[in-house]
């Protein structure tokens, strides 16, 4: 594919009164249906305050049935860690329909620390030790869903 468009290329840049536009090197095929890698750990933060974990992010953490969140609120650091169901401070991960994810509830956590919960966000995540971290102040977070693909 991309060796037909150098042929195009070469062939356009042959007529110097056509020389306006000079395609870059770097052309990449766009598809729109392209999500990020199931084998790197992602976190999704929809903005009903669930967690979704994808299934990299789960194996990471040993494939638990409940997590703990541990929070840094000056860094806006958000970890997750493996956690014993019937702990008081656990969160139970259900696995979701027909998908590989699994989701937990976030609610209480984003509304004790005042956590705005306006758009869904995927997060790159990062295993150190037992504990998966997400980084909520992330600019490079990308947009989920409807609204994140009419936006643009």
């Amino acid at each position: 594919m991309l060796s037909r468009i150098y042929k195009l290329y070469n062939e356009y840049m042959a007529d110097e009164r056509k020389r306006r536009i000079v395609p870059p090197d770097d052309l990449e095929v766009f598809d729109k249906r392209k999500s990020p890698s199931a084998e790197e750990p992602w976190v999704t933060r929809t903005k009903q305050g669930y967690f979704v974990l994808n299934r990299a992010s789960y194996a990471a953490l040993g494939e638990p049935d409940a997590v703990e969140y541990v929070y840094s609120p000056k860094t806006g650091v958000l970890g997750f860690r493996a956690a014993d169901p019937d702990a008081p401070h656990s969160y139970q991960l259900y696995h979701q329909g027909h998908s590989k994810n699994y989701q937990s509830s976030g609610q209480a956590l984003h509304s004790f620390y005042g956590l705005q919960m306006d758009q869904t966000l995927r997060y790159r995540a990062e295993v150190i030790a037992d504990t998966l971290f997400i980084d909520l102040k992330d600019k490079e977070a990308l947009p989920v869903g409807r609204k994140a693909r009419s936006d643009g």
